[in-house]
């Protein structure tokens, strides 16, 4: 079972690993961050089919089966912090799925507009990670205009969770925090996936109040998500959105951004990586336990946690925010800690951002 090692804590000596050779740097121009966004621009473009990605004519469309079992597959790559791979394999997609429901009709078209909607919502969290956010505000809004169509609760909550992200970085937390909450309120609480949606917008409203320093509400939606995480059955599978492991996961977020980083800390010393559903989930935790420890200036646990961020993840770290928190440990008063400036020059942060 994983559990956060003690160099990130400073308990022990790092430990030495490998990486891959030349890795991907995510969300800069020296790594033709138009390319990888293309695809992506296309979907939010007026042609909702984005051109060279339809089927050819006079073929039958793809069945929702088979249009959900490759989103389900694109989904693991974006787990995996894969972003290059997610936006190459999401145009074609959306594309199919256009094309499934613009040929059926009743619960079928219903079907199709959820495999849209959570395709959509998936483009947004991709191009948010590459660090286009106005383009994730806008592929957020079809989401949730394809959601709603489909009239599926979990598709409706996932929209809503991207929309009120890309609101969030456009500093529009007030009115992000009230679309989470009204819509959390609003859903069903009649099945297992029903709660996967409530308690992930509930997390979400609790971040977002953190983030404007709202101590009360952030604990207090931080609360109910936990409860609704208790109501899960244990029949449900394992998954990315929302599970009982991911609660402390957003404590430690909400610690740091209410600026209690001691607590962060210690949420994070008694959470057990391995239950966490993705790389990159476990990712988010070492990086968000980089940022406890950046309050403190303390550089070298600061280095370890973004190292073993990128042993899960080596995409994640290569991101453009990761990349300038890196460059800002460089810029902490000090000597810089041992193999700092190499990890730096190894994720990109060493370049002008």
């Amino acid at each position: 079972m994983l559990e956060l090692p003690g160099a990130v804590f400073g308990l022990e000596e790092p430990i030495a690993f490998k990486v891959c050779a030349n890795p991907l740097l995510v969300g800069g121009d020296s790594v033709h961050r138009r390319e990888l966004l293309s695809g992506l621009v296309a979907l939010a473009s007026t042609s909702l089919i984005p051109t060279g990605h339809a089927q050819a004519a006079g073929t039958e469309p793809r069945t929702v089966t088979a249009l959900r079992a490759e989103l389900v597959r694109t989904r693991v790559e974006f787990d995996a912090c894969h972003y290059q791979a997610v936006a190459g394999l999401l145009p074609a997609l959306v594309a199919d799925g256009h094309r499934l429901r613009d040929a059926t009709a009743g619960q079928m078209k219903e079907r199709a507009e959820s495999v849209l909607a959570d395709a959509y919502s998936l483009a947004a969290f991709t191009a948010d990670k590459l660090g286009d956010w106005g383009l994730s505000w806008v592929l957020a809004d079809r989401a949730r205009r394809h959601a709603t169509v489909s009239g599926n609760p979990l598709s409706v909550a996932a929209a809503t969770r991207e929309a009120a992200v890309a609101m969030r970085r456009a500093q529009h937390h007030g009115t992000a925090a009230e679309l989470l909450t009204t819509t959390a309120t609003s859903l069903p609480a009649e099945t297992g996936w029903d709660l996967v949606g409530q308690g992930s917008l509930l997390l979400t409203a609790a971040y977002t109040h953190a983030q404007q320093g709202d101590t009360g509400a952030a604990h207090d939606l931080a609360a109910e998500a936990r409860g609704v995480a208790a109501r899960l059955p244990a029949w449900l599978p394992s998954n990315p959105i929302f599970t009982a492991s991911q609660v402390p996961v957003y404590e430690i977020s909400i610690h740091n951004a209410l600026g209690d980083p001691a607590q962060a800390l210690t949420v994070a010393r008694g959470l057990r990586l391995g239950q966490l559903p993705s790389a990159e989930r476990r990712a988010r935790v070492c990086i968000d336990v980089a940022r406890a420890w950046h309050a403190y200036g303390r550089a070298e646990n600061c280095l370890r946690a973004l190292e073993h961020a990128e042993r899960y993840a080596p995409e994640e770290v290569r991101r453009g925010q990761i990349r300038q928190f890196t460059l800002g440990l460089l810029e902490l008063p000090g000597v810089a800690p041992t193999g700092l400036r190499v990890f730096a020059a190894r994720t990109g942060a060493d370049a002008s951002l």
